[in-house]
């Protein structure tokens, strides 16, 4: 394995540690280390638990740096998950397999999966995005604390790149995971200890103090990263790949049969095949337009996926919202909102701009339309855009980017692209990756 020299230093903060915290921003590889973490220290048994829009990122991750073990990405009722688990790892013991678990955040501490999940002697418990078990009374963060308890010797480990998203005092919850010695048993006394309480019934925070002690003490078992770590390229690009609802699935399904069908037989051509091809991608938005111009409403899987990915990143930090269509750019807008974000519009419609075709200061959130955000507009408030829909063409997507990565922008920009498994998302991407026709590169996909 090549790593990064930060990666290399966050293995060697690790060596003797039985706990910590990778406080690494998105894109500066702090999942490539965890998995190293486990490959060097032969741990046998894996449990990781995400967010639903990161459950994906976990075999991509294991295949490429440990194709070893073998990674179950664990879906459907929470009943069905501790079933499959516990097949699961019975096969693998029997076999002397290495075997990781891959589980979401709100089914971790549900029954039956949370009790089972406790008995298992595993030998690392990961959790991505750790600060989503930021509030001490909160289910994942008391669940958390018994899985550490039950667990003292099992390698813990938790990710994120926003360890304290809203205030210090985010820190101690997940502290209580990975060694309550640091800040204590009692929220209480943490909570006086760093902040100077007042206001009604003595609840508002009206300062924090102690603060160099407390990074002192945080620091003892967190390694942190930014995203201008010099060793990082100026762009990254992830892809967070999600399942399409079932109703959704199935009209897909049927559309790309009849789609497929009328290629093999000569019907559809690179000439026809266009409007074919932006209804299958519609389908992945949750949307679809008859010959009519109506919009149907299908499903709200990448909306879904949209929703749990701005969770991850602070309301104060400006981010842009890339779609092709006039339905995705509604969604995108309601969820954006719906995250508490004051959100513009760069579109056909509306062009909430500055004077200077600027992202305005007032504004969190952009959602643009892949074709008005060309030329002559500056973006590079935004180090963040997340493509929700992109059109066929490489130059549109090319221009989409140096919006952010251009003249003035002082950070590494990072792209995120909402994939919907099996569908036209994934031939979309690859073929913009390989700079192919994308119309042409499905169809000639199809004749191989």
């Amino acid at each position: 394995m090549t790593d990064w020299q930060h990666q290399t230093d966050a293995l060697a903060f690790a060596d003797g540690k039985r706990a910590i915290m990778l406080a690494m921003d998105m894109g500066t590889g702090k999942s490539k280390v965890a998995v190293e973490l486990c490959l060097s220290r032969v741990h046998e048994k894996v449990l990781i638990a995400a967010p639903l829009s990161a459950l994906g990122v976990w075999p991509r991750e294991f295949n490429k740096w440990a194709p070893e073990y073998r990674v179950v990405v664990l879906d459907g009722p929470v009943k069905k998950k501790q079933r499959d688990a516990e097949a699961a790892l019975k096969v693998a013991e029997a076999r002397q397999d290495r075997i990781v678990f891959v589980v979401n955040h709100e089914s971790l501490w549900r029954e039956p999966f949370g009790s089972w999940a406790i008995k298992v002697q595993w030998d690392a418990i990961i959790i991505d995005e750790s600060h989503r078990a930021k509030s001490p009374k909160g289910r994942l963060s008391k669940f958390l604390d018994l899985l550490a308890a039950t667990h003292d010797r099992t390698t813990r480990l938790m990710l994120t790149g926003t360890p304290m998203p809203h205030s210090p005092l985010d820190i101690w919850a997940q502290y209580r995971f990975i060694d309550e010695q640091i800040f204590g048993k009692s929220f209480w006394k943490f909570k006086n200890r760093y902040a100077a309480m007042g206001g009604y019934l003595n609840k508002q925070v009206l300062y924090f103090r102690n603060q160099d002690e407390m990074h002192e003490r945080m620091y003892r078992r967190a390694f942190r990263v930014t995203k201008d770590v010099l060793s990082l390229p100026s762009e990254v690009s992830v892809d967070r790949n999600f399942e399409l609802d079932k109703h959704t699935r199935r009209l897909y399904d049927s559309m790309e049969s009849d789609f497929y069908a009328a290629v093999d037989t000569g019907e559809i051509t690179a000439s026809n095949a266009l409007v074919q091809l932006l209804r299958l991608q519609q389908l992945t938005g949750g949307h679809v337009t008859d010959d009519d111009g109506e919009v149907t409403q299908t499903g709200s899987a990448k909306a879904g996926i949209l929703s749990d990915i701005l969770q991850d990143i602070p309301n104060d930090e400006p981010i842009v919202v890339f779609c092709r269509f006039r339905a995705d750019l509604d969604t995108a807008i309601k969820v954006c909102g719906d995250a508490g974000r004051n959100t513009g519009e760069v579109s056909g419609r509306h062009k909430n701009l500055t004077d200077g075709a600027e992202f305005p200061p007032d504004l969190d959130a952009l959602v643009v339309q892949m074709q008005a955000g060309g030329a002559g507009i500056d973006l590079s408030r935004a180090s963040t855009a997340i493509y929700f829909s992109v059109g066929f063409s490489l130059g549109d997507y090319k221009q989409s980017q140096s919006r952010l990565h251009r003249p003035g922008q002082r950070n590494n920009v990072t792209y995120i692209h909402l994939v919907a498994s099996n569908t036209v998302d994934e031939k979309v991407y690859g073929a913009l990756k390989r700079r192919e026709n994308i119309v042409e590169s499905i169809l000639s996909e199809r004749n191989n």
